[in-house]
């Protein structure tokens, strides 16, 4: 719900609604977006204020249609109401309706009567019907339609104090549960509710008692998630995962679940257990997290593990077992690794930008690939060239630092997920190899990333994401630096799409990924294509490996190749938003490489964005 409370400061040049980006009627460029008329003048509080009607230059403009009062002695604004642009391309939404109005303040800094923002209404009207997947309809006046109307009401403003005390007991507020009975809004609520409101509220405090509502809700939230939860104590899932297949394991079936606040808000135990029908194994996985503070985050856990490298930690891409994932799976061999592992994690806040994650981690690898090293004798410390072996023992640590400013995060399955921030992301990781137990190996990794989502008003975005990292010390390669490639034809923008996994290694390396979002400044401008809401992107992809003697000697075996003074590259062009879900990228690979990794391909994408 959070996405719905919009305080717009209308002076910006931009106003910024679920992402995309939007014309204000004050920007410096207002002219080049809208036209202005005149309308009336009236008296308010003794004040001449002036009436100006607005609305968009052209159709499809990423703009709004309204009013706005303007003081004729401070030229400053009293209110303005203003509608979406209807033609705007912004999924699942038919209108929103936003005013806001100002009110005098007094400023003791500079003894002066300023106008500050004194209320804020958003009213969102979805889309109903055929509209909600992008088919151009006309709206049912009568249908059920969703809206969501929220007020912020602002009064007690102090402006010139500086009172530190009072910044404190906002600070230690904020850490406070949200929840609040109805005895605190009485008397901490600036505004009264309406009638209507307060109907609202008896209406959802019933609805919650009522059987039906509560199954069919949670029935949409498992569609939307991909999670079942019982009673907030138990989660299962993700749903996608339940069937799936793959080279190694056949059919494979897969079942999770997460511990909830129900039981406690600061322990959650979570695994799954997996079963493949053609290597008839069974796989499984058992966490145990702590929650020393969820709002300063500070976690730790512990991890077994006993399957194939299917689940992955981006928060935005669904894990390599998931069923679209196994339906356009390319037609190579498998590349899939076997590993038993256990790990324990830190995580945690250093300040308001700053999260670092320590690890230690043992493991097992086993790749069903081919895959040979030789290993190390443990009196003359070199490697035994007449043993080949496919089991890999490795122990690491690991520490890694991240920034970003002003990043917001939501709890979900008692793990941080990032929300959109376009502000720079810079990460620094550091990973030892230790000779332990069976693991042979003692090297040391650096890498380093800069990653950032960059509006580029009115309509585009460009996303890209560089990083660079060296190994030191000799190793086989699965150790060394692999870049991600697709084994399937779902999309992703974290990895080399027309690149197989384990196709490149190097111990030096600088990789980047780059994404360009039109927002539709092409299809708009096209009839028919232009009501569908479709829009266009762009990508370009490259990697850069070297490889000391030393690492090319002990793994001349081994089938991979690298890249040298020839990078890598791909070059994507695809539609997005086809009916508000689906993207289809079409790749061209630039740099020959492997029989199987072909020249390009079709990719597809599933994501529900406004």
């Amino acid at each position: 719900m959070d996405k719905f409370n919009f305080n717009f400061n209308v002076y910006d040049n931009w106003l910024i609604i679920f992402s995309q980006t939007y014309a204000s009627p004050l920007s410096n460029t207002a002219f080049d977006y809208y036209n202005f008329y005149f309308s009336d003048s009236s008296m308010l509080n003794g004040k001449k204020q002036y009436r100006i009607h607005f609305a968009p230059r052209q159709q499809f403009e990423r703009a709004f249609t309204g009013s706005l009062w303007i003081n004729d002695s401070s030229y400053s604004i009293s209110k303005i109401d203003m509608h979406l642009s209807k033609s705007a391309n912004l999924n699942f939404i038919h209108d929103i309706h936003y005013t806001q109005e100002y009110a005098a303040s007094f400023d003791s800094a500079t003894k002066q009567s300023v106008y500050m923002p004194s209320n804020y209404s958003a009213v969102v009207d979805f889309e109903t019907g055929a509209a909600l997947i992008g088919i151009p309809v006309k709206t049912n006046k009568k249908a059920v339609r969703l809206i969501a109307n929220n007020t912020v009401v602002i009064d007690h403003i102090q402006m010139g104090i500086n009172n530190d005390s009072v910044i404190s007991k906002m600070n230690r507020e904020a850490t406070l549960g949200l929840e609040k009975d109805d005895t605190y809004w009485l008397q901490n609520r600036s505004d009264s509710l309406s009638g209507h409101e307060k109907n609202i509220y008896r209406m959802a405090d019933s609805l919650q008692k009522n059987s039906t509502y509560r199954n069919e809700t949670r029935l949409i939230a498992a569609l939307g998630l991909g999670y079942w939860d019982v009673k907030n104590k138990f989660r299962f899932g993700p749903l996608t995962s339940i069937i799936s297949s793959s080279v190694a394991e056949g059919m494979r079936s897969r079942v999770g679940f997460w511990t909830l606040p129900g039981i406690s808000k600061n322990i959650n135990v979570n695994g799954y257990l997996a079963y493949g029908t053609k290597d008839k194994q069974l796989k499984s996985h058992l966490a145990v997290q702590f929650l020393w503070n969820p709002v300063r985050w500070s976690k730790t856990s512990i991890t077994g593990t006993i399957d194939y490298n299917y689940p992955i930690e981006k928060d935005d891409e669904s894990d390599d077992d998931n069923i679209l994932t196994s339906l356009v799976r390319k037609k190579v061999p498998s590349t899939n690794i076997f590993m038993r592992s256990v790990s324990l994690k830190h995580e945690q806040y250093i300040s308001k930008n700053i999260t670092a994650k320590l690890s230690l981690e043992y493991k097992e690898l086993l790749p069903v690939f081919h895959f040979t090293y030789h290993p190390i004798d443990k009196v003359t410390d070199r490697p035994i060239d007449s043993i080949n072996s496919s089991r890999l023992p490795v122990a690491e640590g690991a520490i890694g630092f991240r920034f970003a400013k002003n990043q917001r995060t939501k709890l979900f399955n008692y793990n941080r997920v990032m929300l959109d921030n376009y502000n720079p992301v810079v990460t620094l990781n550091f990973i030892y190899g230790i000779e332990a137990g069976n693991a042979q190996f003692a090297y040391e990794k650096i890498n380093a990333g800069l990653e950032q989502r960059l509006r580029l008003p009115p309509k585009a975005i460009f996303y890209y994401k560089l990083n660079v990292g060296k190994t030191f010390g000799t190793a086989p390669y699965l150790l060394l630096d692999v870049p991600g490639g697709n084994e399937s034809h779902m999309d992703s923008r974290y990895l080399f799409n027309t690149m197989l996994p384990y196709e490149y290694a190097s111990d030096q390396f600088a990789g980047l990924h780059t994404r360009l979002y039109t927002g539709g400044m092409l299809f708009d401008k096209i009839p028919f294509l232009n009501k569908m809401g479709l829009r266009e992107r762009f990508s370009f992809n490259a990697f850069l490996g070297s490889m000391t003697n030393a690492n090319k000697t002990y793994n001349n075996n081994a089938q991979f190749s690298i890249t040298g003074n020839k990078p890598f590259m791909e070059t994507g062009v695809g539609i997005e938003n086809i009916f508000h879900l689906i993207s289809l990228d079409y790749f061209w690979r630039l740099t020959p490489g492997q029989l199987n990794a072909g020249k390009g391909g079709l990719f597809v994408g599933l994501k529900v964005a406004f």
